[in-house]
């Protein structure tokens, strides 16, 4: 019994670990037309830590993450997105909305 036990304990002890382990996820974030977004915000905001990065000129960002973490997407105009990162990830597309407000505060 007690080593049936220490298994399950082994077995969850490794499962959490496996569960929190970095690795680096890349993607690329687009408008709703399917062109890059240069420069958006990509951050994940980890307990007191908070990590992030901005995409390239072809849209295209790497970030160190962690299943279960949420990255957050912002560009000037958009809508920001919210992307929880599940297990198999390794390649993600974001598509940013344009925000309705920010268009009816422009002045010209």
């Amino acid at each position: 019994m007690k080593l049936r036990i220490t298994l399950l304990i082994l077995a969850l002890v490794s499962l959490m670990s496996a569960t929190a382990q970095k690795f680096t996820l890349s993607g690329t974030v687009s408008d709703t037309g399917g062109d890059p977004l240069i420069g958006a915000s990509v951050l994940q905001e980890d307990g007191d830590k908070s990590v992030s990065t901005v995409t390239d000129a072809d849209g295209m960002f790497r970030i160190e993450t962690r299943v279960g973490a949420t990255l957050k997407f912002s560009y000037v105009g958009y809508e920001t997105k919210s992307v929880k990162v599940k297990p198999g990830d390794n390649n993600i597309t974001v598509v940013l909305e344009e925000s309705a407000t920010m268009l009816d505060e422009v002045v010209a």
